[in-house]
């Protein structure tokens, strides 16, 4: 029996891509690979190259030349020195802040909850205000204003496509990511994409080989060991439907904390640096700080009314209790569609309420405003 030998070169998105082939290869199939980051260059260089000569497929990233100082780990070294019978497959290196347009590494702090950093968590912190009020002001539903939004996914789904080209990537991850972007959360963080992307993109490499063995969507992911959460606001301009996303919730090191447990933790790691090295760094990442300028000129526009409040004022109101971040961004997408007396009208009749007798003494204010 010949057995296709494939060779995934790349970081940990080509690992994970791996695993989900693995977990249902046919037995003539043989997936192996490394991560360019963690190859010991002292001791590894001979297998490595015993396994790009004798792959009958290589996947690799882009990688560019004298990575880590040394030549063999760049695209253009397994380009010169696989077989001739091999095939070269370059995919896209992901990074998109579409539905997290908050989310950014910042090098000189990447660990723990800090492996990714929230502009407007440091930004909060830098200007004095507690963590409680970087919660309320962030998850109100028109913190973001919708046109912000659309263009901060447009300029990283662009940036996405610009490095696709530029690199001579044979599939594309941009689109996919698009398709997702209103039924999943398609990345946990910038560069963590989900199962279901994933799957997607190794799909299209099968097609290459025409093959017929496919890698399932649904099933365990393998990179949310740290989950960064969309906010409301950006959730309803990107016209997401509510399902698949976990509003109120955020994991690192693969474990799940409120949003307000998690961020606590991260105002409290804040105030351990200091905010003169806090600022140093976030001065050094000038993707950052050009995001939060356009922040605020966006908020310099017009100011849209929080209609998260309305929704909960609903639920207090009919249910007796608060909603979580689904439910409200559920009830908003109503909102725009319905409008408002079709939402009112959602409540008295659900089982819910009728469940709990249905008889409370209704509160006639919708404090819409808020008040």
């Amino acid at each position: 029996m010949r057995i296709l030998k494939i060779y995934i070169h790349a970081n940990c998105q080509g690992a994970a891509l791996a695993r989900l082939m693995s977990e249902t290869r046919p037995d003539d199939v043989q997936v192996k690979y490394r991560e360019v980051f963690s190859i010991d260059i002292q001791t590894e260089f001979e297998n490595f190259k015993s396994d790009i000569e004798e792959a009958d497929v290589i996947i690799s990233q882009p990688v560019a030349d004298n990575y880590r100082d040394v030549e063999w780990l760049s695209t253009d070294w397994l380009c010169h020195n696989r077989s001739s019978h091999s095939r070269l497959i370059i995919v896209p290196a992901i990074y998109h802040r579409g539905q997290i347009p908050q989310c950014f590494p910042l090098k000189d702090f990447y660990d723990g909850r800090l492996a990714y950093h929230d502009a407007h968590a440091i930004d909060y912190f830098l200007e004095g205000k507690d963590v409680n009020s970087f919660l309320s002001d962030t998850q109100r539903s028109d913190f973001f204003q919708p046109d912000f939004v659309r263009s901060e996914a447009f300029l990283t789904t662009r940036e996405l496509l610009r490095r696709e080209h530029a690199a001579g990537c044979n599939v594309l991850v941009s689109d996919i990511i698009e398709a997702y972007s209103t039924t999943d959360q398609p990345l946990f963080a910038v560069n963590h994409p989900s199962r279901a992307v994933l799957a997607t993109l190794g799909n299209r490499v099968l097609d290459m080989l025409g093959v017929e063995w496919r890698i399932p969507s649904a099933g365990a992911e393998v990179l949310d060991q740290i989950v960064i959460a969309p906010y409301l606001s950006a959730a309803i301009a990107l016209g997401h439907e509510g399902t698949g996303l976990r509003l109120d919730e955020m994991r690192s090191q693969s474990t799940w904390e409120s949003r307000a447990e998690y961020f606590s933790h991260v105002f409290d790691a804040y105030r351990a640096i200091g905010a003169e090295r806090l600022r140093e760094a976030m001065s050094g990442n000038g993707e950052l700080t050009a995001y939060l300028q356009r922040f605020r000129r966006s908020k310099g526009a017009v100011q849209f009314e929080d209609r998260r409040k309305l929704v909960e004022s609903l639920y207090r109101t009919f249910l007796g209790r608060e909603p979580n971040s689904g439910e409200v961004l559920h009830h908003l997408q109503s909102l725009e569609s319905r409008g408002f007396d079709a939402l009112v009208t959602v409540f008295p009749s659900s089982q819910e309420f009728h469940a709990a007798g249905g008889g409370r003494t209704l509160d006639a204010r919708f404090p819409f405003n808020g008040d």
